[in-house]
């Protein structure tokens, strides 16, 4: 045998190509620019918040913003009208700075936005 057929064959890695990291423009998205696209630039810009910090502030999960942040759905079906406006009225909360307490019916808004 010689040295060549003892040694361990070396594996070929197959070089893949990477996305680009998609960078969300500091500038503000039109009126008419799909809600997925101005929900992300409101977490960034407006908020400059985490996906994990948004999620504890809402409620969501980390991998449900990114869901809306996306557009779509797990199953790659765009997200309807009812849960949008679910996912706007919790970010409008944390935006205003509500708590709300179930147990008693008290809705509790942050002192910088009280009269």
């Amino acid at each position: 045998m010689t040295a060549k057929q003892t040694e361990a064959p070396t594996r070929r890695t197959r070089r893949t190509r990477r996305r680009p990291k998609r960078v969300m423009p500091k500038k503000r998205p039109r009126a008419d620019s799909p809600e997925h696209v101005k929900a992300m630039w409101w977490r960034i810009y407006v908020l400059k918040v985490t996906r994990e910090k948004l999620a504890e502030l809402v409620g969501y999960s980390a991998d449900a913003i990114k869901a809306y942040e996306r557009g779509t759905n797990a199953e790659g079906e765009a997200i309807g009208e009812g849960a949008w406006r679910r996912y706007r009225n919790a970010c409008a909360a944390v935006a205003v700075g509500v708590k709300f307490d179930w147990l008693n019916a008290t809705v509790t808004i942050a002192p910088q936005y009280r009269d």
